[in-house]
């Protein structure tokens, strides 16, 4: 009987040292995980501001090709109405020889 109770005392004990091992090793492992997690929430807040500061970027872009484009579109119209004068004044030019041409005959 001594050597039973002598035995499960033994038993306890290294149950014991083993509960504190383990309860040492979760709260490392408790302190990692905080660490991580802090660590990531840096990250995170890294990203979210890199991802803000380009889409401001993009949207900053967006806004001028935009207004290129419509300079562009309005620049294409004032071509094709000069395009269009030049081709009246051509014409109006061909009139004026051909009349000058016929003056000169007559003469």
């Amino acid at each position: 009987m001594q050597g039973k109770l002598k035995w499960k005392a033994e038993q306890f004990r290294h149950l014991e040292d083993v509960l504190r091992k383990v309860r040492g090793e979760f709260k490392e492992s408790e302190k990692q995980w905080g660490s991580d997690i802090s660590t990531l929430v840096d990250q995170i807040a890294a990203l979210e501001t890199s991802l803000d500061s380009k889409t401001r970027v993009a949207e900053e872009f967006r806004s001028r090709l935009e207004m290129c484009s419509q300079v562009l579109a309005h620049e294409e119209g004032r071509r094709r109405n000069l395009e269009a004068e030049m081709a009246d004044l051509g014409r109006k030019y061909g009139d004026v020889v051909s009349e000058y041409e016929e003056a000169r005959m007559l003469v």
